[in-house]
């Protein structure tokens, strides 16, 4: 169910997630939040840790298959972290 409240931001620009939403949404502290901003809207979406790591890991596995495919090796990639990160 959505659950909606006004709230205040504090002096220095904080906001405190009322305890109702903080309930609803299984929030725990330091949970993580996506913060998204446009014109005169702030949308917060809690962020599913183990989610964000499987996203990752999917992405991991396409890129390592990739490099495989192209027969490209860990020193491979060592040089070309080298070569990018010389002094211009």
């Amino acid at each position: 169910m959505a659950v909606s409240q006004v709230i205040e931001l504090s002096k220095d620009g904080k906001l405190t997630i009322p305890p109702g939403i903080f309930k609803e949404l299984g929030m725990a502290p330091l949970n993580k939040l996506l913060m998204i901003g446009e014109k005169d809207c702030i949308i917060l979406k809690k962020i599913q840790t183990p989610l964000a790591k499987e996203r990752f890991q999917t992405v991991a596995d396409k890129v390592a298959n990739r490099f495989k495919e192209k027969g490209i090796t860990r020193k491979d990639v060592e040089e070309a972290i080298s070569w990018a990160r010389k002094p211009k």
